[in-house]
């Protein structure tokens, strides 16, 4: 059985003993505050820092393996509802993108000649400009 806590991305319950730690610190500071209290005044500074910095460091302690249980959870309802889905339909996505851009390409008045009209490379140069991104007629701005 686990404890399922307010404002948790899912439904999913976080282990029992999740909350078990600041639970006992709560209970256990509340129980000694009041000599605790009493012991500050004839402690000396050094000790009275301390006990503040523990003051401060125990709650963020003990509440650590809560935070690391709603990362974790939260972690995987990210995955399970929005990146998922996504990773299912991207190939569907790019083969249409990439479909609509050939169409626009085609599509694009004497694209044939255009490209019959460039002359091949010379044998071991590398060719600068191409039919695509000539100054001439460039063909990639008519794509969307």
């Amino acid at each position: 059985m686990g404890i399922s806590i307010p404002g948790a991305a899912t439904s999913a319950p976080y282990p029992p003993w999740v909350l078990l730690p600041p639970a006992l610190l709560a209970v256990s500071l509340a129980w000694g505050a009041t000599r605790l209290l009493h012991w500050r005044r004839q402690w000396s500074q050094a000790a009275s820092l301390v006990a503040l910095f523990l003051g401060l460091a125990l709650p963020a302690l003990t509440f650590y393996p809560a935070a690391v249980a709603q990362a974790d959870t939260t972690k995987r309802h990210i995955v399970e509802t929005r990146m998922a889905p996504q990773a299912i339909r991207q190939r569907d996505e790019v083969q249409a993108t990439v479909r609509r851009a050939m169409t626009q390409v085609d599509a694009v008045p004497g694209l044939a000649d255009l490209v019959r009209s460039q002359a091949p490379p010379a044998a071991g140069q590398v060719r600068r400009s191409t039919p695509f991104s000539s100054g001439r007629r460039p063909i990639w701005p008519h794509t969307g």
